[in-house]
């Protein structure tokens, strides 16, 4: 299990909350409901991924779990909130390479959306 422990800012005065846990766990149990067509229980548990990002600046695991909770969200026929996942996943990788596999791919599930 990883902690996450969320800073404020420098010098604001008030206490840091309590760390919060994340385990690459929730990853696995997320995509098990995914799979198990399942999409309402996914998209909440990769909406605790994503409202809990680690401590790194650089997560991997964060923006899979945008991508994911935008499945599951257009999975679940909610539309409108998988546009605005998808919108939130191509904002955090404006400046990756438009030829990854998997970009390319999240791009045209966007296109399918109605």
């Amino acid at each position: 299990m990883i902690a996450v422990h969320p800073r404020p800012l420098v010098g604001c005065g008030r206490r840091c909350p309590p760390p919060v846990h994340y385990s690459p766990r929730q990853n696995l149990t997320s995509a098990a409901y995914l799979a198990a067509q399942q999409p309402a229980a996914a998209a909440a548990e990769f909406q605790r991924i994503v409202d809990h990002r680690s401590i790194g600046l650089v997560d991997p695991m964060h923006a899979i779990a945008r991508l994911q909770l935008a499945r599951a969200l257009a999975l679940s026929g909610d539309a409108v909130s998988a546009k605005s996942a998808y919108n939130d996943l191509f904002t955090l990788w404006k400046n990756a390479d438009p030829d990854i596999p998997v970009l390319k791919q999240a791009r045209a599930e966007y296109a399918r959306l109605p």
